[in-house]
């Protein structure tokens, strides 16, 4: 008998069996048929029955959080890929041999009067490059997910790929370390991002006009 209790007790404290749990709850299936099914006393899923909603939406944040974490390493993935794609064209366009970072820059200067192994400088720019992935789907996924105004979410997607960006791309070797070529950046950068706004903001406009229209002829 303790056997068969401590059983139970094991299958309960599973997060995917109590999600099972709540899933057969949902499809109508009875209380007594989910018990004798699965071996669980009815006291535990009269316990899941009144904490069904918010045990869902605590699933359904893991679930998200899982899928975001994935997505985030997909995104540094590809910026490790555009990374690679890029420095190889500007290799065979500007150099006798492969070189990860451009030897011209701020740090590919330190690095070259450092004696930095290759090694270590290709380690050096798939981190970079990583990190560059991880900052646009880190202000994308706030563009998308934030409860926001439009404003309110544009402005920060702007601070996070332009404040976050320049940085990033001058450490690995992208940008010449000159404040004039900085500022003249940032205004052009500000300027097509304001172009691109205000067109966003037309076209949703549109759309939500659109759709009134149609709710008042139903």
């Amino acid at each position: 008998m303790g056997n068969s209790d401590e059983k139970r007790k094991h299958l309960c404290s599973s997060t995917a069996q109590k999600a099972k749990l709540l899933e057969k709850l949902d499809c109508s299936v009875s209380v007594k048929h989910i018990t004798g099914e699965y071996g669980v006393r009815m006291t535990t899923m009269c316990d899941l029955k009144k904490q069904k909603n918010k045990l869902l939406k605590f699933y359904a944040e893991i679930d998200e959080e899982k899928l975001m974490k994935k997505q985030f390493f997909k995104s540094g993935t590809s910026g490790i890929l555009i990374g690679l794609a890029v420095s190889m064209i500007m290799s065979l366009i500007w150099a006798p041999s492969y070189m990860p970072l451009n030897p011209h820059s701020a740090i590919g200067q330190w690095m070259t009067s450092h004696q930095v192994h290759g090694s270590m400088v290709l380690a050096y720019c798939l981190i970079t490059w990583f990190a560059i992935g991880i900052l646009f789907e880190v202000a994308s996924y706030i563009f998308r997910k934030a409860e926001w105004s439009l404003l309110r979410a544009t402005l920060t997607h702007y601070a996070l790929t332009c404040l976050g960006f320049i940085p990033l791309a001058t450490l690995s070797g992208w940008f010449p370390l000159r404040l004039t070529f900085y500022l003249e950046l940032v205004i052009e950068f500000s300027l097509i991002y304001l172009l691109v706004w205000v067109f966003s903001y037309w076209k949703m406009k549109k759309d939500i006009e659109q759709l009134n229209q149609e709710l008042k002829h139903l």
